[in-house]
């Protein structure tokens, strides 16, 4: 009797694990070529929420604010992103060249930063394209290949990474990027040149603010 028990227990657990196993496989199809999954993702949600839950929580961003967050960074630099990248749980592992530090130390020239972006495969079949990937961020816009950045970044411990800044408003482009609001969903291959994901001129003109302010700092 008990035998026949441990036997039912045993199916049980093993059809649980089976049917995660499937599932988890389904979710992100043990892709490994980021650059496959972007080009056939949707962003799904700007910014907005996330801006609209601070703004809300007293958090206006100021130039004041700027200016805290310059204070609070470990690592304020030029970097170089590459196209090595990770995708972990709940965001992308970015290698990025290190051209040159305004603000603390960094033995390495080349370090992996976490990039707060979410990529997974939607599978409903209900949906057109089929088997495409849905782009979730709070509003941010992974780093292109070979483009320079200036970075804000904090240096996690217990990641062994760094990480950004203020989420969306520790990145800004050296070059010029296209920031006009959009409306979601949209393919992220139309969005990929802006430097945040914004719906509102609000937000937009915002962190256009402190893209002027910190470029003027460190740049002029």
């Amino acid at each position: 009797m008990k035998l026949r028990f441990y036997i039912i227990i045993w199916t049980v657990i093993s059809a649980i694990c089976f049917i995660y196993a499937f599932s988890f496989r389904n979710l992100i199809d043990f892709e490994t070529d980021i650059d496959s999954m972007l080009g056939k993702s949707f962003v799904i949600q700007s910014g907005d929420l996330w801006w609209e839950s601070q703004k809300k929580s007293g958090n206006n961003f100021e130039l004041a604010d700027c200016e805290t967050m310059i204070a609070e960074s470990d690592l304020v630099a030029i970097i170089t992103a590459t196209n090595e990248r990770i995708l972990a749980s709940q965001c992308v592992k970015t290698k990025i060249m290190i051209d040159y530090i305004f603000k603390g130390d960094c033995l390495e020239k080349e370090v992996f930063i976490y990039e707060p972006v979410n990529l997974y495969y939607h599978n409903s079949p209900g949906n057109t394209p089929q088997n495409f990937v849905l782009y979730d961020s709070p509003g941010y816009v992974l780093m292109q290949p070979d483009e320079q950045y200036l970075l804000f970044l904090k240096n996690d411990s217990s990641l062994e990474c760094y990480t950004i800044s203020n989420v969306i408003f520790g990145k800004y482009a050296i070059k010029f990027s296209d920031d006009a609001p959009f409306e979601c969903p949209v393919p992220f291959s139309n969005v990929q040149a802006h430097d945040i994901l914004a719906a509102s001129h609000d937000l937009a003109g915002k962190y256009q603010l402190w893209k002027d302010h910190v470029l003027s700092k460190y740049l002029n």
